[in-house]
């Protein structure tokens, strides 16, 4: 193979000495071709664009190219020569100003997209091939930005580039040329899906397995009491919070006891046990927990030995949070309708700021079972609006305010059901005509975002009327 790169080196120079320019290497800024400054760029003498035009034609799409837009390309290209195990272009390159054609020789392109390119042909995952004729990299290249893959000279070989402004010239008057490169496009965008949802289906498949820490499951510190608590009190704060479980502790925050809904038949209501009496006359005890560093594994076996359906989560002793069975079997399937009745429920800010990444966490796994776009925007915009939509009633309660006196609109991806997983949204907050300074500015208060991936970002107020008067 060196003798016939020496060949074609020699045939080049000796048929055109005066018109080949040598070149040392570049930085990627100025040349989309970061190599060793020993190799050398050529453009091609006048006297070569017949030969290497030919030499185009039998590859596809320059064979149903027209001869002069094939010369065009070649007319404005550099030849380049890359030594077997030689880099040709990484994504620390930067952004690609230029688009390779080999000529003669073999380029592996590694990692990145190229491994669901080398899959999607049946070649070895180890990377895909480039050999004579091909083009790369054209999604990079029309797109202006690095690559994501690593592309490496497989064996001696020449290769020539052509600069994107060449390029989308001869696509603008060559229907072959520019659908050719559309093709390359729709196809890395396809193999770019793939990754995606490999990508998070990886993550889901992680995110749902049995050795997650117990830590990272917890996600809240549960609702508690001390041992003296009226029987009364507890149960009334169970039903306001919706939480099926009261732990009682000890001053330093040390589970002593626990009281789940299924005990209040057996343990209060049957022996009929006074409301007035302490919370401690009818908790279970000992309290059977576990560390943040114990797995969800570790619950299940738990739950299972002692058929209990709470287990509270301890750091260095203190509580710090509870799993329950329901937490468990959560972790197997988050349902559209189970966390839409989460945020319905929500009781205030704190619990939405809880669920919100819970919306992030479900839109990915709707991208790792291979969700359509369109249906994953409407999803999230769906759920974005159950989260403003209960945020915005707590903070009338907490205000004293009333619904009918405002109307909120989302604006923007969100008002169009198009809002993807992490964006800022604005909205609009129209006010009724002749409302007070003092409800005005307690209702025109921006609220706080439940979390950074939310989507209230800004607000525009106005009245009824001056929203009329606006025509938006």
């Amino acid at each position: 193979m060196t003798d016939e790169l020496s060949r074609l080196y020699s045939s080049c120079e000796s048929k055109a000495p005066d018109q080949f320019e040598a070149v040392q290497r570049v930085s990627p800024q100025q040349n989309s071709l970061s190599q060793p400054s020993h190799s050398e760029a050529h453009s091609p003498a006048t006297s070569l664009l017949s030969q290497l035009a030919q030499e185009l034609q039998t590859f596809a799409p320059f064979a149903q190219m027209a001869l002069a837009d094939v010369q065009a390309l070649i007319a404005a290209c550099r030849q380049s020569y890359f030594a077997s195990g030689e880099a040709v272009l990484s994504p620390a390159d930067g952004p690609v100003t230029a688009l390779m054609i080999v000529r003669r020789g073999a380029i592996t392109g590694s990692q990145g997209i190229a491994h669901y390119a080398a899959q999607a042909v049946g070649q070895s995952t180890s990377g895909f091939l480039y050999e004579a004729g091909d083009v790369f990299p054209v999604s990079a290249a029309m797109a202006a930005r690095a690559v994501t893959a690593h592309y490496q000279a497989s064996e001696d070989c020449f290769v020539l580039s052509v600069p994107i402004a060449v390029v989308q010239q001869v696509a603008a008057r060559s229907a072959v040329w520019a659908d050719f490169l559309n093709g390359r496009v729709q196809q890395f965008l396809a193999l770019s899906r793939k990754a995606l949802q490999d990508h998070y289906a990886s993550r889901v498949l992680q995110e749902q397995s049995m050795e997650t820490p117990l830590g990272e499951l917890a996600r809240r510190k549960p609702i508690s009491c001390a041992a003296d608590t009226p029987l009364r009190d507890a149960l009334h704060t169970m039903h306001a919070q919706r939480v099926g479980s009261m732990l009682i502790t000890d001053a330093q925050d040390l589970p002593l006891g626990i009281l789940t809904r299924h005990d209040i038949l057996s343990k209060i209501t049957l022996p009929a046990v006074p409301l007035d009496a302490p919370i401690s006359q009818v908790m279970s005890a000992p309290v059977h927990a576990l560390t943040v560093h114990d797995t969800a594994h570790d619950a299940a076996l738990l739950m299972s030995r002692y058929s209990i359906r709470h287990v509270p989560i301890t750091q260095d002793g203190k509580l710090v949070g509870i799993v329950s069975e329901r937490d468990l079997f959560a972790m197997q399937r988050m349902s559209l309708q189970q966390l839409s009745s989460s945020l319905r429920k929500a009781q205030d800010v704190a619990t939405l700021q809880q669920l919100a990444p819970d919306i992030r966490r479900f839109a990915e796994r709707l991208l790792g079972q291979g969700i359509a776009a369109r249906q994953l925007t409407h999803l999230v915009s769906h759920l974005n609006d159950l989260l403003t939509q209960r945020l915005l009633d707590l903070l009338c309660v907490q205000h004293q305010l009333s619904s009918s006196q405002a109307c909120w609109i989302a604006l923007g991806s969100e008002g169009r059901e198009e809002q993807t997983i992490a964006t800022d949204q604005d909205n609009a907050l129209v006010l009724q005509d002749g409302m007070n300074e003092a409800t005005r500015g307690a209702g025109s208060r921006s609220p706080r975002r439940p979390t950074k991936h939310s989507m209230l970002a800004a607000i525009h107020c106005a009245s009824a009327t001056s929203w009329r008067a606006t025509r938006i």
